[in-house]
């Protein structure tokens, strides 16, 4: 299932990059997380901030980006909760009469790393996008988004994400 995934993510970002523009950006977000403490144990909520490096590639209909997080670590009950992921996105700009902004949906899949005190997971991460994308300048874009993904882990249940991104075209 990730190499499936992994290949779709692959040749969508190719197939796209051929007709549209390239970009590099950042995004900062709130970040947060359901999981259980054991494997049997009370389910818990956590959230912390966290960066992301973009790259992708954008046309007036799609964007796909590829995201690096990196997640601040927290803590629960003096264990300290280290994760980071890596993340593919397909967004499809909704069509409106207005230049000024562009709604987005979207979807999500990717690779996550979890690890609370001595016990470490990783998995597949899977979800959903949606938000709003402001041209800026004809090289400069900013958006806001909001992004849920579930998981393939055993203690982590999903993660929720939202937050501005910043992105320049080339």
């Amino acid at each position: 299932m990730k190499k499936i995934i992994g290949c779709l993510i692959a040749a969508t970002f190719l197939s796209l990059h051929i007709q549209a523009e390239s970009l590099i950006g950042v995004e900062g977000k709130y970040h947060g997380i359901s999981a259980k403490e054991t494997a049997l144990g009370d389910s818990y909520t956590d959230s912390s901030a966290a960066a992301a490096l973009r790259i992708g590639a954008q046309t007036d209909e799609y964007r796909v980006l590829l995201l690096l997080d990196g997640i601040a670590d927290s803590s629960y009950r003096g264990a300290t909760i280290s994760q980071y992921m890596f993340n593919g996105t397909l967004d499809y700009f909704i069509p409106t009469d207005y230049e000024r902004f562009k709604p987005f949906i979207g979807v999500a899949a990717g690779y996550a790393n979890y690890k609370i005190g001595t016990y470490e997971e990783n998995g597949l991460v899977y979800g959903g996008e949606a938000g709003v994308l402001f041209p800026v300048h004809k090289r400069f874009d900013i958006d806001i988004f909001f992004r849920y993904m579930v998981t393939q882990m055993d203690r982590v249940d999903y993660y929720i994400q939202s937050g501005i991104g910043i992105q320049y075209k080339f």
